[in-house]
């Protein structure tokens, strides 16, 4: 989900499927992102299902502050292992690769 979101947002949100992805099984609007306003508003919460038929059928509802503080906590978690070689590969991972950081 980590490279599915990075890629997503690094550009410009385009989490449309292309053709290739399509032919392989993928549908649009699988995913809706919303902010905490929105889902308060819609009375959903993160990772609800989520449809609004004809457009939108069977997503999954991310709230994207959510879905930050849930990939803040698994890579917290993923550098608790005492695998020195797993932290290794994570921090290059990381560095080479890095997502958008709250400040």
């Amino acid at each position: 989900m980590y490279y599915v979101m990075r890629c997503g947002l690094v550009h410009g949100f385009s989490l449309v499927v292309s053709s290739r992805e399509l032919k392989n099984g993928a549908r649009s609007r699988s995913i809706t992102i919303n902010s905490r306003m929105d889902a308060k508003a819609d009375g959903m919460r993160h990772l609800d299902n989520f449809s609004r038929p004809p457009e939108v059928i069977d997503a999954a509802y991310f709230v994207d502050e959510d879905l930050l503080d849930d990939l803040i906590t698994a890579i917290k978690n993923l550098f608790r292992d005492n695998s020195s070689s797993v932290k290794k590969n994570i921090s290059k991972l990381l560095r080479d690769e890095p997502f958008i950081w709250p400040y």
